[in-house]
């Protein structure tokens, strides 16, 4: 499982990616995002999860390098992180750009799996066979 740490920067970059400004009645929670990530990345395989986290620890401390603050990732406001990921999206290094990319997509594959931001997104919802 996820640590503490690990959870909020989770939370925190989903909150950064879909900032509820955009119209989605978004709030990422431990129901609907950390703890549905953790049971994906078991199935996924052995050291997934891991390996996920560590990524995650990155994000969180990469701040420290990366921006010209003495703040975590989870403590910047809305503004820095954005700026910091932006930073990530536009590296020179390949790793920081297929790192960001996995996150994103794994916390849009989660959170689109909620039937309310579908719905919110306008997704026709009707031909999706619920499990």
């Amino acid at each position: 499982s996820f640590s503490p740490g690990q959870r909020k920067t989770l939370l925190t970059f989903a909150e950064t990616l879909l900032p509820n400004s955009v119209g989605i009645p978004l709030t990422p929670t431990e129901n609907n995002l950390t703890l549905p990530v953790e049971n994906y990345l078991r199935k996924v395989g052995p050291g997934s999860l891991r390996g996920f986290g560590i990524l995650l620890h990155i994000i969180e401390y990469g701040a420290l390098i990366f921006l010209p603050r003495l703040k975590t990732f989870s403590r910047l406001n809305e503004e820095q992180r954005i700026r910091y990921l932006e930073g990530w999206e536009n590296s020179r290094l390949s790793f920081r750009r297929f790192a960001l990319t996995a996150v994103k997509m794994l916390v849009c594959m989660i959170l689109l799996n909620d039937k309310e931001i579908r719905t919110a997104l306008g997704y026709d919802t009707a031909c999706i066979v619920e499990p």
